[in-house]
């Protein structure tokens, strides 16, 4: 009916009609129809008040409800009316009943402190204000009987023999339907609303940015929005606990345990009235002395006793009988019976306990035990087993009225899940306070609460993504992010905690004994034999995200080759590469549409099932025309880096049948080229780095033996590993378990088992940890503290100078450098560090030296022994500097004084290097220009030798040397005047040859010639000055 024919209906007919539609009754009790007539007049006057007896109008108190119900009874004839007559009233309804109704002023509202407003406002004028709600469906009592007889379904008489026993089940069901179906939908579907005002605000807002006051309203509004939306997800979680306690409350009318309710003799009772304040209790002042001699009216009272027995030992046997709730359904919640039961127990006990402190219970008991009639009362308070029940539903109740499962069931999204199962698993450990509660039954709670989790789990997906939105309404990474990492981090986070409940259930079961019904089991064998719920939802969800992931991937294998930049990378038909990836795209689509991915029953995973085998089907199509594809592009590759490439690029749909087998002669031919180039990387291991040209190219790098051995290793190891990843992209993941690939993978794992850097560096440690520790370092360590060794060299065994410093210390310092940058800064052991240290210290001081004593062993080779008297005051000052190194003198004996020792450790090292550097430097300055000067003079007196026989020739070269040997007297050269008297003898020696070849030409003239050539010979020596000489040599 629309809304304007509601409006055309008035109030009293649409309650009439509801409750003949829905309950097939009508009102017709005076008393019901004023309870209509004071809800219709919604605190106004009441329309039979209008002719009423007196001229005073009676104004009604105002009812926002109304219930309408039929009660439970017999029929009395057959011959009854039409319509079963329904009661009525606007304050409570009976709760055992065949139906009910509750209407609901619309006009009225609610204060803040929780009360009914309204009234006041008037009757109720139209149908539109009314409100109709379903407490309970109506039952026939025809029908109750035929189920009963039947026992079609143990829940439904389950549920109704508690009609009697606990009345309101029906209606507990009604209101849990309608906090589960109405409620919950309707909070959702206001919040979806305030997300799409939302959005279209922030869209407003982006498109007025410029408003001057749109910050301020923003940020008001985002405050106002956040808050809105705290109160309705608080809302909803309020309404799943009502739900969550409705069912609770559902089990609890449908339990099992009995109402005592210990009836007593009429006299007694009446006569328990008359029982002072006090509670002394006088057989005279009560009327019942001459009962006691009345042994019929003994007899009774024994028989109800003996009744009593009966009444509470229906419960207190319950603690020890009652197994724990079946799980065999999984829509009946075996934990939360559990802990209702428990509860609900533990209250009946206390009621039991209750009806016996009554005043007409005690009274009884007093009269058998003043008549001496000891067996009833001894047998009430000792076989009734009351106490120990008492205790025992005390003692599990205390330990399961905490048991966090009603926030596990109650929790709506994802992250509350985790939280509540986290408190499940830090609850079970209490276990060890409880004396009765035992190990089975606890292993069959935790049982039942996976099934919990898992039903909570599939009720926060479905709300979110309804029944197939996991795999249609979300992108992959979105799915991601809201669905797949939310529920493993769930199952991990419970398989950790598991773990740990498993140890600790194995523990508590040697502590305690542990009782399996008939038969024994082990701790463990308990813990073994529990069936995990939620693996199915686990299971289910895995399958789906291997479905996506799949999907995912081979979606973005067909967008990258059916769309390439070029025609290369692109399949010639545009049309039919767009058909192609529109497949692929609504596959999932076309397949799970009418699937729900969410039904774990044997029929929701055949429909899975068949829906992924369509899948399957339908992807092989592309998947034929992707191997043509991959097959077109390999024989077009020209060499081999092309077909790794066009692998490379297909390598994911290598795990479809069909592409393998259209590319299996491509596979061979490269696994014959992988296969090759390890066996070339063999061989070049098996030549030893030091014999290679990486050797070479290393030492001229300055890179150290071990580092290069390294890297020469690592360049090799990634070879190999970039050879087994193209074996990767050429036959999938898993190549190494393949048939062709498992020789290969085989050989690549010996070589890279040899190509182990490590076991480099860890035998060169192993080298220098032997030579730190041997003797010969510790005695060397006090001559190793010197700068400088005299040593014999030369087959003449000469004392050299020598740098007190090992090459290998150079080495390791420079090893140890490009080890920290090959990443072994954490392996490399302190002793070594603190060696290197030590030596990359000394090593400035180090090369300084071998540079100038080398330069210094150079120069004094070119020193001959007439020339060492002109540079001796240089020898001797690089002498007593080398001195200051080690404890000798520079004669060779003991050092006396109190002159300096020069140490690598001293402070002075620096000074003493920089003072010894520049002496040789002014040595070889000062040989340089003594050897230059020799030269020079060699030169003059070769050049004495050969000038023509004329004196100013000849006076010439003499005055040449002379200004040689002036220039060396100016330098300050010392004992220049032995080196002169050497140059005079030389001079006299190239003179005297020269005047001893002239007179021997001289006589062979006279001799072999005529008397004209005599006359020649004659004028040429007129032509000399006899009587010009050369002056001596000398120093001035």
């Amino acid at each position: 009916m629309g809304g304007g024919g509601r409006r055309s209906i008035k109030p009293e007919d649409y309650i009439r009609g509801a409750v003949e539609l829905h309950l097939q009754a009508r009102v017709t009790g005076a008393a019901g129809k004023a309870a209509v007539e004071r809800f219709l007049a919604g605190g106004g006057e009441s329309n039979n008040n209008a002719s009423g007896e007196g001229d005073e109008t009676q104004q009604q108190p105002f009812s926002p409800r109304l219930f309408v119900w039929i009660p439970r009874r017999k029929k009395e004839s057959e011959d009854e009316e039409e319509w079963e007559e329904a009661y009525a009233s606007t304050d409570s309804f009976d709760g055992v009943n065949l139906g009910a109704l509750a209407f609901i002023n619309g006009a009225s509202s609610i204060s803040s402190s929780g009360a009914v407003a309204g009234g006041g406002t008037g009757p109720i004028k139209t149908a539109a204000q009314i409100q109709c709600m379903t407490l309970a469906a109506r039952v026939y009592e025809e029908e109750e009987e035929e189920s009963a007889e039947k026992e079609e379904s143990a829940e439904d008489s389950k549920e109704d023999g508690a009609g009697a026993r606990g009345p309101g089940s029906s209606t507990f069901l009604s209101l849990q339907l309608y906090a589960r179906h109405c409620f919950v939908p309707a909070v959702q579907a206001i919040e979806a609303l305030e997300e799409e005002e939302k959005k279209e605000e922030a869209e407003t807002e982006a498109a007025d940015a410029g408003a001057e006051n749109a910050p301020d309203t923003t940020q008001e509004e985002q405050q106002r929005r956040k808050k809105t939306s705290n109160i309705l997800e608080g809302l909803e979680d309020k309404i799943r606990e009502l739900d969550v306690a409705l069912g609770q409350c559902r089990r609890t009318a449908l339990g099992q345990i009995p109402h005592v309710n210990l009836r007593v003799h009429p006299d007694i009772a009446e006569a328990a009235l008359k029982i002072p304040s006090s509670g002394k209790i006088d057989m005279d002042d009560l009327g019942l002395t001459s009962k006691l001699s009345d042994d019929e009216f003994l007899n009774q009272l024994q028989t109800g006793v003996s009744h009593w027995i009966d009444q509470i030992r229906k419960i207190t046997v319950l603690p020890a009988s009652t197994p724990f709730p079946s799980g065999e359904d999984e829509a009946a919640n075996a934990d939360l019976e559990e802990v209702s039961f428990w509860t609900a127990l533990e209250a009946a006990l206390k009621n039991v306990r209750s009806e016996l402190s009554k005043p007409e219970v005690e009274l009884t008991l007093t009269l058998l035990k003043t008549a001496k009639r000891f067996l009833a009362t001894i047998a009430l308070e000792n076989n009734t087993g009351l106490d120990s029940a008492e205790a025992h539903a005390s003692d599990v109740a205390n330990y399961l009225r905490n048991y966090p499962v009603q926030a596990l069931a109650a929790a709506h999204d994802l992250p509350k899940i985790g939280s509540a199962i986290d408190a499940v698993f830090a609850h079970v450990p209490k276990i060890r306070q409880s004396r009765f509660y035992d190990l089975e039954r606890l292993a069959r709670l935790v049982e039942a609460t996976t099934l919990t989790l898992r039903q909570s789990m599939e009720s926060a997906l479905r709300d979110r993504y309804k029944s197939n939105g996991i795999i249609l309404g979300t992108t992959y990474e979105q799915y991601q992010k809201d669905v797949y990492f939310p529920t493993q981090d769930i199952f991990v986070r419970f398989d950790d905690q598991y773990e740990q409940f498993t140890d600790f259930f194995v523990e508590q079961g040697r502590r305690r004994r542990v009782s399996s019904g008939d038969s024994k089991k082990t701790p463990s064998e308990i813990v073994k034999g529990m069936k995990l719920y939620h693996s199915t939802l686990r299971d289910r969800l895995e399958a789906i995200h291997h479905f996506r992931t799949q999907h995912e991937k081979l979606h973005s294998v067909v967008v990258e080759v059916l769309t390439g930049d070029d025609e290369e990378h692109s399949l010639t038909d545009a049309e039919d590469s767009t058909a192609a990836m529109r497949e692929v795209e609504e596959a999932p689509l076309a397949l799970f549409a009418a699937v729900d991915v969410l039904d774990l029953t044997p029929r929701g995973n055949a429909a899975f099932a068949t829906a992924l085998e369509g899948y399957d089907r339908k992807i092989d199509a592309i998947e034929e025309r992707l191997a043509r594809l991959l097959r077109d592009k390999l024989e077009a590759s020209q060499d081999a880096e092309d077909m790794f490439r066009v692998f490379a690029r297909f390598n994911p749909l290598l795990t479809r049948t069909r592409v393998r087998a259209a590319v299996k002669e491509f596979q061979i031919q490269l696994i014959s080229t992988v296969g090759d180039a390890i066996e070339k990387l063999r061989a070049k291991f098996t030549h030893k780095y030091e014999s290679s040209s990486a050797s070479s190219i290393s030492r001229l790098r300055g890179i150290p033996p071990v580092s290069g051995k390294i890297l020469w290793a690592k360049q090799m190891e990634r070879q190999v590993h970039a050879l087994m990843k193209r074996m990767g992209d050429v036959l999938g993941a898993n190549w190494g378990q393949q048939l062709e690939g498992r020789q290969l993978r085989r050989s690549g794992d010996e070589l890279l088992s040899k190509l182990d850097a490590r076991a480099f560096f860890r035998a060169w440690v192993s080298e220098w940890e032997r030579d730190l520790s041997s003797d010969a370092a510790t005695v060397n360590a006090r001559l190793n503290s010197y700068p400088i060794l005299i040593v014999r060299e030369g087959p003449n065994g000469a004392f050299v100078a020598k740098v007190n410093f090992d090459e290998k210390n150079e080495f390791l310092f420079r090893e140890i450098r490009h080890l920290k940058w090959l990443g072994y800064e954490r392996d490399i052991p302190r002793t070594l560090s603190l060696v290197s240290e030590e030596s990359l210290a000394r090593y400035p001081h180090a090369m300084a030296l071998k540079t100038a004593l080398r330069s210094y062993a150079v120069i004094r080779e070119l020193i001959t022994p007439e020339l060492e008297p002109l540079v001796m005051p240089q020898l001797r000052a690089i002498r007593e500097s080398v001195a200051e190194a080690f404890d000798v003198s520079p004669d060779g004996g003991k050092r006396a004084g109190s002159g300096r020792r020069i140490r690598w450790e001293t402070k002075e090292m620096a000074e003493w290097v920089a003072g010894l550097t520049e002496l040789v430097s002014r040595f070889e300055e000062r040989v340089e220009t003594l050897l230059r000067a020799c030269d020079k003079v060699d030169i003059a007196l070769d050049l004495l030798g050969k000038v023509n026989y004329n004196g100013a020739n000849f006076l010439n070269v003499v005055q040449s040397v002379q200004k040689i040997v002036d220039e060396l007297s100016l330098a300050g050269y010392m004992d220049l005047s032995m080196w002169v008297d050497v140059v005079d003898d030389r001079m006299g020696v190239v003179l005297g040859k020269r005047l001893q070849g002239a007179l021997q030409a001289w006589c062979n003239t006279y001799e072999l010639h005529d008397e004209d050539s005599m006359d020649e010979d004659s004028e040429e020596k007129k032509d000399a000055d006899p009587k010009e000489t050369l002056p001596p040599v000398s120093v001035p």
